[in-house]
Formats: structure tokens, sequence, C-alpha cells
């Protein structure tokens, strides 16, 4: 990446999987986060990320996308990263499936 523009990194981590009801068949959830990292050239300042940081937020904010449900995002400034100015979206979700025992 190019220390002069902006630029973001996607990560998705799947966390803890429960049963969530009795009986067959069974339901499943699954919940996980998505972390956008958001870089920007530090000459900007925080006004630059805090804004990419907002936008993307609103994509995801409560959103459905194919059985993945999002919840609440917010963002976080991480600070200096690299020679880089590291803005956090976080967005927090869950997704459900059915199994037969």
């Amino acid at each position: 990446p190019n220390y002069d523009t902006p630029w973001i990194k996607l990560r998705v981590f799947n966390e803890k999987t429960e049963r969530t009801n009795v009986g067959n068949p069974g339901w499943h959830r699954t919940n996980g986060t998505i972390i956008i990292q958001i870089f920007t050239p530090l000459n900007t300042g925080t006004r630059t990320a805090m804004d990419y940081g907002d936008t993307l937020a609103e994509i995801f904010r409560d959103q459905q996308f194919n059985g993945i449900t999002c919840r609440e995002a917010h963002v976080e400034e991480v600070g200096e990263m690299d020679g880089r100015w590291q803005t956090n979206l976080i967005v927090p979700f869950y997704w459900d499936a059915r199994h037969t025992v």
C-alpha cells in the first residue's frame, strides 16, 4: 500500500457457536466480528479516517447480507501504525444455521 493514499483492510473473525433451541432440527448461532482497518496518511489528521469509518458504518449497521445479520457498528481510533494513521470499524454479527441430528 501507498503511504500517500488511504486504504482499507477487511478482516472477518468467527467466534463462538451456540445451540439456540432444544429439539430436532437444531438451530445454531455463530457470532463474529468484522473489523475494517482504515489507514490514512499521517499528515491528513484524524477526520479523514473517521469520515471513512462513519461512511462504512452506515453500510453495515443493522444490515443483513446473505444470512449474516450485522449489529451496531462503531469506530475506534487506534493511532499511528507503521507510518500511517489507523482507525478501525468494528461490526459485530451473527448467522444462524439449522442442523438435523
